[in-house]
């Protein structure tokens, strides 16, 4: 599989390493997106905090925002439409991946730490592997200046005022608006659970907005119901 949409340079320097970022927005790019779906382990994503391990491939069968897996040869996938999504690779001494990872993170998910969350089950299981280094992207999601949200979001995140991953906008009809920083707030929780679990983790944020970008990418902001939606997939052969 190598029909991505858009590429990360950090994922694509490891090798063995196989990744993508496939929509079915487009009549062009849906039979790239199926072809990718149809070899990919996904789950059910509910907005949760939760993350599943797989050994085989699997769809959908079990409730969980991050997928993850130990089996080379074994692709895991999240799905997107605005919502960020992370993918992570643990690379041994050599540089060759021992497991990879699959993060859907909407701002209900970041608020409950899903990327930490998931972080540490992923790093906690690899434990006992010898050192290890973390590589991980954050792909095609709705951008700061692009995701406008109500005051129920921004206080979700307390202090996201203070370290300016939220900022006001305007007030509308006695209704405060804001815009909060989705992927920088995914990035800081990552980097934080890199910190706490004393890992060495690379992190690569691509600076593309599903919102802006109608031509790439879904958006359920901007299309709702019509949306399509973003396959992010990550897997490795040794």
């Amino acid at each position: 599989m190598s029909e991505s949409i858009v590429a990360s340079p950090l994922l694509s320097s490891i090798a063995g390493l196989e990744y993508g970022f496939v929509s079915n927005h487009t009549p062009q790019g849906k039979d790239a997106h199926d072809r990718a779906e149809a070899v990919t382990a996904t789950v059910k994503q509910v907005h949760g905090n939760h993350l599943a391990w797989a050994t085989g491939l699997e769809k959908k069968e079990r409730d969980a925002d991050a997928i993850a897996t130990l089996e080379p040869g074994l692709t895991v996938g999240v799905y997107s439409a605005d919502c960020s999504p992370v993918l992570i690779a643990a690379l041994d001494v050599k540089g060759q991946a021992l497991g990879v990872m699959a993060v859907h993170a909407g701002w209900r998910g970041t608020a409950k730490g899903i990327v930490g969350e998931g972080f540490a089950d992923f790093h906690g299981r690899l434990a006992g592997q010898g050192p290890l280094r973390y590589v991980a992207v954050i792909g095609p999601c709705i951008s700061f200046e692009s995701f406008e949200v109500g005051e129920e979001v921004v206080e979700a995140f307390p202090g996201s005022l203070e370290n300016g991953l939220a900022r006001f906008d305007r007030e509308h009809e006695g209704k405060k608006k804001f815009f909060f920083n989705l992927p920088g707030e995914n990035a800081r929780q990552l980097r934080d659970a890199a910190a706490l679990n004393s890992a060495d983790l690379e992190l690569e944020v691509l600076d593309r907005c599903t919102l802006k970008e109608k031509e790439l990418f879904p958006s359920y902001r901007r299309d709702a119901k019509n949306a399509g939606r973003l396959l992010s997939y990550i897997g490795f052969r040794r």
